[in-house]
């Protein structure tokens, strides 16, 4: 990771911790739109990335509570 700058770090842990939460959530029974729940952990985390779409008030309660977790 410390090779490829940082413009590939931020997508890089962008695309870990969307498939951390689309994955866990499945073990819930619960599916997710991957592209919701980017566009909402690139919110938060303050990530100005083009294309992201809305996000429901259920996906963003769920990366709300993954990413308090982490």
């Amino acid at each position: 990771m410390e090779g490829l700058g940082f413009e590939l770090k931020r997508e890089a842990s962008l695309g870990i911790l969307t498939r951390d939460v689309v994955k866990s959530s499945a073990i819930e029974g619960e599916s997710l739109d991957p592209e919701e729940v980017r566009s909402s952990i690139a919110r938060r985390l303050g990530l100005d990335i083009a294309g992201l779409v809305p996000a429901s008030r259920d996906v963003e309660g769920i990366v709300e509570m993954m990413l308090d977790a982490t």
